[in-house]
């Protein structure tokens, strides 16, 4: 899903952690343009790649199938490559040798708690196998909450963000907001941050003590939220 903010300016959605069969259908109805699928068994999203392609066979074609890995190895990137997922995202360590020889677009995440953390992002970017998206993550991946930015916005509007911003267009590398993300702070981190893709996980997922994967209904009202994102409340 495009959602139209200011002048050309778009956001897409990316579904995350996407464990059943049924998710992809409401996905499908919510005209979402990436559905993530977390392999790392440690995490209670974690699917196998076999799970993740059966689930994915039911996505519309057009959705975007993103591989989340944690320090992946060699095999585990051929073989979510050979299995046909559209994107890779990397969060942890990476071996910069073969960063050159993936067939498929890369998405590195960083894992912030400040602002500070920006340089390690413009790193990131200078390299020479850049990757084509960058994710700012909360300090605890999957842990349903943000970097602070609620509290600390003032700091994000500094020269630093915005000078970081304008090198990401430039490159033409996509920014990719995650990290706590839900219906009721996500119209602030799009005006805020204004990036090309919001990312969404544990925000829509079902209240119930026991993990039973996504709501249909905090989907649909998250979907809702981003595509007043660039208005006014």
């Amino acid at each position: 899903m495009e959602i139209n903010l200011t002048g050309d300016a778009m956001v897409k959605i990316k579904i995350c952690g996407i464990t059943e069969l049924r998710e992809s259908f409401w996905l499908n109805e919510a005209d979402v343009a990436y559905a993530g699928f977390v392999f790392y068994q440690k995490s209670k999203r974690g699917v196998s790649i076999r799970q993740a392609s059966e689930i994915a066979e039911k996505l519309n074609p057009k959705i975007k199938k993103v591989a989340v890995t944690v320090s992946p190895e060699r095999k585990q990137i051929e073989k979510v490559t050979e299995t046909g997922f559209d994107i890779l995202q990397v969060h942890g360590k990476w071996d910069d040798a073969i960063a050159g020889k993936i067939r498929i677009p890369v998405w590195r995440a960083v894992n912030i708690a400040d602002l500070q953390q920006i340089k390690e992002i413009e790193q990131l970017i200078d390299q020479e196998n850049a990757p084509q998206a960058v994710v700012i993550d909360a300090d605890s991946y999957g842990g349903g909450k943000t970097f602070g930015w609620e509290q600390s916005a003032a700091a994000w509007r500094t020269t630093e963000y915005q000078r970081l911003r304008e090198r990401l267009r430039e490159r033409h590398i996509s920014l990719v907001l995650a990290g706590g993300l839900n219906d009721q702070n996500v119209k602030k981190g799009i005006r805020l941050f204004e990036p090309d893709i919001v990312d969404v996980s544990s925000g829509v997922e079902s209240d119930t003590p026991v993990f039973t994967g996504k709501s249909r209904e905090k989907i649909e009202a998250f979907c809702r939220a981003c595509r007043d994102g660039g208005k006014d409340e």
